[in-house]
């Protein structure tokens, strides 16, 4: 899990576990003080996994800091 913090307030914890042979749970949890925290969760296949990597390995060289 990771965190992405967007101010003092508030954050964005990312996690992801595998949760069978096939079968991938992506969880964001968005958490703002003194607000109830929002839990999002998608469940992805193999290959759903593999599009999405590919997408952001696509995504982040494209727009790669230098």
């Amino acid at each position: 899990m990771f965190n992405l913090t967007c101010d003092e307030e508030s954050s964005v914890d990312v996690g992801g576990v595998w949760t069978g042979p096939d079968q991938f749970e992506l969880t964001f949890r968005l958490n703002k003080d003194g607000v109830e925290d929002i839990n999002i969760h998608f469940i992805l296949t193999r290959e759903e996994v593999d599009i999405l990597q590919d997408w952001l390995h696509r995504h982040l060289q494209r727009n790669r800091v230098q």
